[in-house]
């Protein structure tokens, strides 16, 4: 469990019992599919960097209690979280896009996350779900600085449905002077619920 940076409100609805989730947004809607208890709701096509985390709002939870107006809830990632490592002399980054190399996986946007209070929260990407993310880096207009070597290199993280990036993946890398760089991988990149995944210096 990973509490994260939960300033914003969970909502809260009664769907056999007392279902939550985070964070909100005015698409939330609770229903039944297939029996089972899931939350209609959206992962976010824009993050914000946080300096060794994921940004406000873009990890999301969900949560149910046993009975309807159960006042304790306790909260499950749905996301992964994977880490993109860059370095670089004098840089500092405005904004970092991700997206699949082959276009189809789709990462953000809407979704349905199944809700049960014994069992892990499941993913499903509806067909009106996106294929990119981008990392929003401004920082107030002055960026996030690189470190200036691979051992000393800057940490971007992206929560993200689970996934598995057949083809591998592309970031775009946009500094604070509008260049943009591009860098990808060919190999297969898995992203699960709950875990971490790095990827090397770059």
């Amino acid at each position: 469990f990973i509490q994260g940076n939960m300033e914003q409100a969970a909502v809260v609805f009664a769907v056999d019992g007392t279902v939550a989730v985070y964070p909100y947004n005015s698409y939330n809607d609770p229903r039944i599919v297939e029996g089972k208890n899931v939350i209609y709701t959206m992962f976010p096509s824009i993050q914000t960097y946080a300096h060794d985390s994921f940004g406000k709002g873009a990890n999301v939870m969900v949560a149910k209690s046993e009975t309807a107006g159960a006042d304790h809830l306790y909260f499950r990632n749905a996301c992964g979280y994977l880490v993109i490592k860059l370095y670089g002399a004098d840089t500092a980054v405005k904004s970092i896009v991700l997206s699949s190399r082959s276009g189809l996986e789709r990462i953000s946007g809407s979704a349905y996350v199944s809700v049960d209070q014994s069992k892990d929260p499941e993913v499903t990407m509806t067909n009106f779900a996106t294929t990119t993310i981008t990392l929003d880096c401004s920082n107030g207009g002055e960026g996030v600085q690189l470190g200036v070597d691979k051992k000393h290199a800057t940490e971007f993280w992206f929560a993200l449905p689970p996934v598995r990036f057949e083809e591998g993946l592309t970031i775009v890398v946009t500094d604070m002077r509008d260049r943009s760089y591009v860098k990808s991988t060919a190999k297969p990149v898995t992203v699960t619920r709950n875990n971490v995944q790095p990827m090397a210096a770059q």
